[in-house]
């Protein structure tokens, strides 16, 4: 193995280790397009979505949910959030631009489903 070839394989390495950035609603788009494709690109995926608060999280349950913005009304991902976070969690708002590292967890009705989230960044 030669030192370009050593090169090629770490960088790949390094990526792989790093979440996919995608967009709330790109994720969205994808699985109203075709849901089976969306869960073969992204179910299992480590990924970090970025996008509006649709609704304040509903922190009452034992996995608080959060869902974010999509393309309309009904077609919003869904985030499971880790529930030893609910204090960072409780000062999201509706509105507000935020960062989430989570796995895909393919889809219910072609509602992308995102589980094992937490929360990277928010934007007031």
């Amino acid at each position: 193995m030669n030192l370009t070839s050593t090169a090629l394989i770490m960088a790949v390495a390094g990526n792989l280790s790093q979440p996919a950035p995608v967009d709330a609603k790109v994720l969205v788009a994808a699985y109203a397009r075709n849901a089976e494709a969306a869960d073969r690109r992204y179910m299992g995926q480590r990924l970090r979505v970025t996008g509006v608060v649709a609704e304040e999280p509903a922190l009452y349950r034992r996995s608080p949910l959060l869902a974010l913005e999509g393309t309309g009304i009904h077609d919003r991902p869904v985030a499971v959030l880790d529930p030893a976070r609910k204090e960072e969690l409780a000062a999201l708002r509706t509105g507000q631009q935020v960062t989430l590292d989570c796995l895909g967890n393919g889809h219910v009705s072609s509602t992308p489903m995102l589980k094992n989230c937490t929360l990277v960044h928010t934007d007031p």
